[in-house]
């Protein structure tokens, strides 16, 4: 008898990476898409409305947005409910993620233990680093400026995930570094044209959560 398709895994975006695979490196997609409940949100109708747009933010199209909301979220809307949903979701200004972005998170989360190194938070604390502070920098300077949050951690740990997230960025193609001396310096390609999440989307809970700073809220 053979074995129904897991859907997660017939879902695809403009980038071909799947719905299993973005549920993986987003923990607020897997907790939508896990319930039918409005967890932390106002309503049912809120948590949907989260759900279809961060389905467009990861480039699902709107038919699959629509699918995807019928196949996990399903409670007592029609299908007409849910398109109409995901119209009105489209028509906000949502900015997509940039594919290679996209592709580098999955990959890390791959790499990473099931989510990836650094979260939105770290790699808009780096974004604004090379706006406020120019190019050339070392991982010192940026952990060393008002723009990196410590809170309870220590030098070492905050090194360690500012160094995760330029990673990330370089595999997208966003950071390069080069290495001068005994230091490594880095270098901004582009990457002021980022849009993450929390800048994209208003709800509260719009980050991609991580391992290593998962207790920041972005």
């Amino acid at each position: 008898m053979a074995q129904s398709q897991n859907p997660d895994e017939t879902f695809t975006n403009e980038f071909d990476a799947t719905l299993g695979e973005i549920r993986h490196t987003s923990i607020s997609i897997d907790e939508l898409l896990s319930t039918t409940e409005s967890l932390h949100y106002e309503s049912k109708v809120a948590a949907d409305k989260a759900t279809a747009s961060k389905l467009l933010y990861w480039r699902f199209s709107e038919p699959a947005s629509f699918e995807i909301l019928k196949t996990h979220r399903r409670g007592a809307e029609t299908d007409t409910d849910y398109r109409q949903l995901v119209q009105t979701t489209t028509h906000t200004e949502i900015e997509p993620i940039n594919p290679d972005l996209g592709r580098a998170l999955i990959q890390s989360a791959k790499s990473h233990g099931g989510r990836p190194a650094a979260g939105v938070a770290t790699l808009s604390e780096i974004q604004l680093s090379f706006e406020l502070l120019g190019d050339g920098l070392t991982v010192t300077n940026i952990i060393d400026s008002d723009i990196v949050t410590w809170g309870d951690a220590k030098r070492k740990s905050v090194r360690r995930r500012i160094n995760r997230g330029l990673t990330i960025l370089e595999d997208a193609g966003f950071v390069l570094s080069v290495k001068e001396g005994r230091s490594v310096e880095y270098y901004g390609e582009g990457i002021e044209s980022l849009s993450f999440p929390s800048h994209s989307q208003s709800t509260t809970n719009s980050r991609i959560a991580t391992n290593a700073d998962s207790s920041v809220v972005n």
